[in-house]
């Protein structure tokens, strides 16, 4: 229930705010809404008018009380349920003595709510003018918000042509910066990828010349060891040759010139062999690319090796290289190889090609390396011109200079094609006697190697084999049509 000074404030609040809306009502008559066009150009190119336009007032002036809220009856005293409970909180409201004596009347059960009923009735008009004004001021509210509404949405709309120019032109600066960003980018990308392919190019020249300085290091170094070995040849000559000179001097004028012309060896009864088996292997051998197809079959088995770091690499050493074929394979993969050749027409050839070889004894050679310093060792075609004292020599040495899981590749002619055995083989006059496959497949073994494998190699076209599938002609393409060559692989 509201005292008498509440209802006194009440009161003269709604007759503030009816004052205050009849003074709103006529400014809002008397206030004129824009209606100039805003010129794009002037916008973007003047800064001047924008803000003239910003400090010109577009909208109805608000009341001073228009942020205040309609006065609300403050909430009444919750009484406790239950009727004991109730008609005692009643009962003592009766006997407070701040309370006034109307709000204790009130407070009485049955005839405190007849008594607000008839208070509440004769004050209907009142607060039934005050509901009136109250609804009134909303109103006044309602139709100001339009109106200042309404103002907004002219001003968006004489302001969104400049908002879409803006923006249009922001979209052109962006591209253009994205175009010009995206040119940069690749500039940038394009210089990092010519700088790095330099440097790759760099790294891989380093490594190759580092390759070839490994592998002209080992020559060099066998050079000097066959040097030494050559100063104690020339010594041993030279003792005899004083042996034989003191011999001489003992004996008569006339004997010793019967038996000098008799020993004489004149230079041009001297063959050239060299020069004649770099001819023969050009007619009977094959071209060098020829020879290097077929050589690539042996580089499935070499991925211990190119796992490993290139610097990390050993040394791989090609007895009988020839004309460097298989050099070159080996050096196309990174592999560091060195050739070694008895004959000196064949050493030039690969030395013109730019690959390591020297012209010397393949098991002397081998003999002279270090114990388990060598990667692999390779032999094409060259088991078959060694007596058997001198294969087993081989074998002995390669073992003992390949490095633990080490490779061993010799290839030689297959006897069990007929045609080879019986004819072809004979073809090249330095060779002694084929070697049957299981018998290099014991001796590898015997001599300590392991996982020996015999790889048959280059059979004849399928022109030359007999067609259908009878016995006979299965029995004659085995022994005559077969693998013309085979290879004897091992690791140590």
């Amino acid at each position: 229930m509201k005292t008498q000074e509440q209802a006194v404030a009440e009161d003269a609040l709604i007759l503030q705010r009816i004052q205050s809306n009849a003074g709103s009502e006529r400014g809002m008559s008397s206030t004129n809404l824009p209606t100039t066009s805003i010129d794009l150009n002037d916008i973007l190119s003047n800064d001047a008018t924008v803000n003239a336009s910003r400090q010109a007032s577009v909208f109805p002036t608000t009341p001073d009380n228009f942020s205040q809220s309609v006065p609300q009856e403050a909430p009444g005293k919750v009484w406790p349920t239950g009727v004991y409970q109730y008609v005692k909180a009643r009962t003592k409201v009766l006997f407070d003595a701040s309370l006034s004596f109307k709000s204790r009347l009130r407070s009485m059960p049955v005839f405190g709510y007849g008594i607000g009923w008839l208070n509440a009735f004769l004050h209907l008009p009142l607060t039934r003018y005050r509901h009136t004004v109250a609804i009134d001021v909303l109103r006044q509210q309602n139709a100001l918000l339009r109106e200042q509404l309404y103002a907004l949405n002219q001003r968006v709309s004489q302001v969104e042509p400049c908002f879409n120019a803006v923006n249009n032109r922001l979209n052109i600066i962006l591209s253009r910066l994205e175009r010009q960003e995206a040119v940069r980018a690749s500039v940038r990308l394009h210089q990092f990828d010519n700088l790095d392919v330099g440097n790759r190019l760099m790294r891989i020249e380093q490594l190759e010349i580092a390759r070839k300085i490994k592998q002209f290091t080992q020559l060099i170094k066998s050079n000097q060891a066959d040097q030494l070995s050559d100063d104690l040849v020339f010594a041993q000559i030279l003792r005899r040759l004083e042996a034989i000179e003191k011999s001489v001097n003992g004996a008569t004028g006339s004997g010793v010139g019967v038996e000098a012309d008799q020993q004489t060896v004149h230079c041009d009864d001297v063959v050239d062999l060299e020069k004649f088996y770099l001819d023969f292997e050009a007619q009977f051998r094959g071209s060098t690319a020829e020879i290097k197809q077929r050589q690539q079959v042996y580089l499935s088995y070499f991925d211990k090796i190119l796992a490993q770091p290139i610097e990390q690499r050993k040394m791989f050493v090609d007895i009988g290289c020839g004309r460097g074929e298989w050099l070159e394979l080996l050096s196309e993969q990174g592999v560091p190889a060195i050739g070694i050749d008895s004959n000196a027409k064949m050493v030039d050839a690969c030395l013109q090609n730019g690959y390591a070889a020297k012209v010397a004894d393949g098991i002397e050679f081998l003999k002279r390396q270090e114990k388990s310093s060598l990667s692999g060792v390779s032999g094409f075609h060259i088991i078959e011109h060694l007596p058997f004292e001198k294969l087993i020599a081989l074998f002995d040495a390669a073992y003992a200079a390949l490095s633990e899981d080490g490779i061993l590749i010799f290839e030689t002619p297959n006897p069990e094609n007929l045609i080879i055995g019986a004819c072809n083989f004979y073809y090249d006059p330095t060779h002694l006697k084929p070697i049957v496959p299981d018998v290099a497949q014991f001796i590898a073994k015997q001599r300590g190697f392991r996982h020996v494998e015999i790889k048959r190699l280059h059979p004849f076209p399928d022109d030359y084999q007999m067609s259908g599938d009878t016995q006979l002609a299965q029995t004659l393409n085995k022994f005559l049509f077969s693998a013309q060559d085979y290879a004897v692989i091992a690791r140590k």
